[in-house]
């Protein structure tokens, strides 16, 4: 999927054809809401906070009509990533906890735990963010949702590395080595090196750090992807604007 290539700018379009075509349709579909959702996703994910808030508010009012039950977790969690992206960490928890808690599928609800887990470090929770991201892994060591383990563990480097523990590296080698294995999507092996990357400048470690950056920027190039750290937000655009500023 071109989402899963940091290529928001291409899945738009296609999403947009999706929602025309439901609009020719006579009855509500909750594919609707769907669409709605995923264009307030490709809005927030290319930085456009503002135009991105109607879209999120159609996509509760298209599901209120079909299918307000089966929405009502992923309605929750775009609420708590947009004020995630807003700053609003304190309010963002409150809408990931309702999300984690509706959740019935497994791998929705890993996402939203670690999403969860965000919030709680992005105010210095170390502890709670932990506990968290442990409980995620859990649900996809048991469920044998691999896949999600790399972003689990590149959460669990980042909350290690702010605690300055020296072991993180560990956490960020693991996730790399299962994006490797499994050959996952190239923008997860990216997003775990920059991460990386942060947390061994943090320790000091600045040509480690500089080394993983440059690799970095090798593969978004690749991608035809550019990335803006933003604080606790990642904003996708094309290339060839790669750079990528430290997420504080």
């Amino acid at each position: 999927m071109l989402e899963e290539q940091g290529l928001w700018d291409g899945a738009e379009s296609w999403y947009r054809a999706a929602l025309e075509a439901l609009e020719a349709v006579e009855e509500p579909a909750p594919e609707r809401w769907h669409a709605l959702l995923t264009l307030h996703i490709v809005a927030r994910s290319r930085g456009k906070l503002e135009e991105s808030l109607p879209l999120l508010q159609q996509a509760e009012v298209a599901a209120s009509v079909t299918d307000p039950g089966a929405a009502k977790p992923f309605i929750e969690n775009a609420r708590g990533q947009l004020l995630m992206a807003r700053g609003s960490y304190s309010e963002a928890e409150g809408h990931f906890r309702e999300a984690v808690q509706t959740m019935g599928e497994t791998r929705g609800r890993i996402t939203m735990r670690l999403n969860l887990a965000e919030s709680f470090l992005a105010r210095g929770r170390t502890l709670d963010a932990a506990e968290h991201a442990r409980e995620a892994e859990r649900e996809a060591i048991q469920a044998r949702i691999i896949p999600k383990l790399p972003e689990v563990y590149r959460l669990l480097g980042r909350i290690a590395s702010a605690e300055d523990n020296p072991d993180a590296f560990v956490l960020f080698e693991r996730a790399l080595e299962l994006v490797r294995e499994r050959k996952l999507p190239v923008l997860e092996e990216v997003l775990t090196m920059q991460a990386y990357a942060e947390a061994e400048a943090r320790t000091g470690e600045g040509d480690a750090g500089q080394r993983l950056q440059e690799e970095a920027r090798e593969r978004f190039g690749v991608l035809a992807v550019s990335l803006k750290r933003q604080r606790w937000a990642d904003v996708f655009g094309l290339a060839p604007d790669n750079d990528f500023p430290a997420q504080g």
